[in-house]
């Protein structure tokens, strides 16, 4: 890891440990034990942005950041993604741990066994259009269940190289996560981007058991 990269890094740490031990977080975490546990509270606001915004890519895109290796210019959008959240003033928690994702075998794309494919604009924050892969109900059979298998042994150097560089600073939480989680933890965006929003519509009123046979197989592939 070179000194530049290190410095990156920590400084960017040493800012997110001094938000997370705001008391400001323990009383986020109060009201969300609440509203969890069915108690009343006031309104919380969570407000979320990813890198599928185009603004995202340009203030956290790979031209704005500093680190040079990939590996940590990884990290180094993680936790300026962290410390912009904080200026939001929303109700997201800053834990006082820095997560990294588990290394998955196979990846996180072709969750389904087929290529999820789209219609590009040509233009950067222009509407794309999805290419669904199952365009005939025969087409069901291409797909496969998701398979959630972590690479111990990547996981395993990832952290150590987290832990040498900033792992004195805060504790590394290792994140196993289900491969179906955050949006792929609902059936609806998959199942569209699968059949296509409008044909889903249309299947709604023409073929409506073909598609609780397709909904069927979703619900259950995500549940084993």
């Amino acid at each position: 890891m070179s000194t530049h990269d290190r410095r990156i890094l920590r400084d960017l740490v040493k800012q997110y440990a001094e938000l997370a031990a705001k008391p400001v977080q323990e009383e986020r975490r109060r009201l969300w034990t609440r509203h969890n546990s069915m108690k009343r509270t006031r309104p919380l606001v969570l407000v979320t942005y990813g890198m599928w915004n185009v603004w995202c890519r340009e203030v956290f895109g790979d031209d704005a950041l500093k680190c040079a290796d990939p590996f940590y210019r990884m990290h180094e959008r993680a936790l300026r993604l962290l410390l912009f959240q904080d200026t939001i003033g929303d109700d997201s928690i800053l834990e006082p741990w820095y997560t990294m994702r588990a290394a998955v075998k196979g990846g996180w794309n072709g969750l389904w066994g087929v290529e999820l494919g789209r219609h590009s604009p040509g233009v950067e924050g222009g509407a794309w259009k999805f290419d669904p892969p199952i365009k005939e109900w025969a087409d069901m059979k291409k797909l496969v269940a998701p398979l959630h298998v972590v690479d111990e042994q990547a996981t395993q150097e990832h952290r150590a190289k987290l832990q040498d560089a900033i792992g004195d600073l805060i504790e590394i939480n290792v994140s196993r996560a289900p491969a179906c989680t955050a949006f792929k933890a609902d059936i609806s965006t998959d199942i569209t981007q699968l059949r296509g929003l409008e044909q889903l519509m249309v299947d709604m009123y023409e073929s409506p058991g073909e598609l609780k046979k397709l909904l069927a197989f979703m619900r259950d592939a995500i549940l084993e």
